[in-house]
């Protein structure tokens, strides 16, 4: 990496620091319709000076129109900022992304200490974190969800062990006859008002704490999708032989995650664990292929899943 490049992202980071800035301040949303620096200050409790500055700096990167008589949001950020229910919204990122990047502003702490800059997640950003987790593509979740059933059949039980907003679950649920989505309390709560997921009638929604016990009964199929780089790799042989438990004979374990070696993006998020969480990282292949071995799983895989960086790992546990 040279000098120039370093330099780019400088101007990278700063560009995403003002258009998150902005969204979190909910000037995207003052506006929606057209306003002066000044309405937007006063409606927002703002300070007008630096309201003003942050309209023109949006202004010329294209996110707003400006004319004498006022700001308005452009077209395309219209998508990106103000409509939740379209595939291009990314408000929600953009917080969860601050929230993030605030522990990686803390990383030369975080080398002295060994332990994460962040402490117990407020209402606000779990809600920015399940709004982020919920716009994974869904090309790449039917893909995900198809192969873990491609042996199962439709009579199969699932439990998909952290599913958060369920994307997910909706998914098994049209393939199997039930699905568990088993995730923390606080999660379930959340999910359960937000995304209506209690009105599906085979998705039952279970709270507990996987690092203490999983669910009844026996499964077809189990998921984990992004929970591994959560663990050390002590808590991922606990909670895979765990899991190996609870599938019957012949079931399938799905797990996705960013695998070392594989994909471009492990290193980089091994770090945001480090700064995030008391024992996380990523992990590689071998690594993943010698916990479900020694859980009793066989016919560990590895694949891509397409549209993205991350990778699936499928495994059995044998018929006897």
């Amino acid at each position: 990496m040279d000098k120039k490049r370093l330099q780019q992202d400088r101007d990278h980071a700063m560009e995403f620091a003002l258009v998150a800035g902005a969204e979190m301040a909910g000037v995207y949303e003052a506006t929606s319709q057209k306003a002066s620096a000044k309405e937007v200050a006063e409606r927002l409790g703002l300070d007008v000076r630096a309201v003003c500055i942050v309209l023109e700096a949006l202004a010329h990167l294209g996110l707003l129109t400006q004319e004498e008589d006022g700001y308005q949001v452009a077209a395309p950020a219209r998508e990106l900022f103000l409509h939740e229910d379209s595939p291009e919204y990314a408000g929600a990122s953009f917080r969860h992304s601050v929230y993030i990047l605030r522990n990686w502003m803390r990383l030369s702490e975080v080398l002295k200490t060994g332990r994460p800059a962040g402490g117990e997640r407020t209402q606000e950003q779990h809600a920015a974190f399940m709004h982020a987790m919920n716009s994974r593509l869904d090309e790449a979740v039917e893909h995900v969800v198809n192969r873990c059933m491609e042996t199962a059949s439709s009579d199969s039980i699932v439990l998909d062990l952290g599913g958060g907003p369920g994307k997910y679950a909706r998914s098994f649920a049209k393939r199997a006859k039930r699905v568990v989505l088993f995730d923390l309390p606080r999660v379930i709560d959340h999910v359960k008002d937000a995304y209506e997921l209690s009105g599906v009638q085979n998705i039952e929604l279970v709270g507990g704490d996987m690092s203490q016990c999983l669910p009844d009964p026996m499964f077809d199929v189990v998921f984990l999708g992004h929970i591994c780089h959560m663990w050390s790799p002590e808590e991922n042989q606990s909670l895979l032989e765990r899991v190996a438990r609870k599938l019957s004979l012949g079931g399938v374990l799905g797990v996705v995650d960013f695998v070392r070696g594989h994909s471009e993006w492990a290193p980089l998020f091994a770090v945001n664990m480090l700064v995030n969480t008391p024992g996380g990282n990523t992990y590689t292949f071998e690594e993943y292929k010698n916990w479900l071995e020694l859980a009793g799983l066989t016919e560990v895989s590895l694949e891509a899943v397409p549209g993205r960086d991350s990778q699936l790992l499928l495994s059995k546990k044998a018929l006897g």
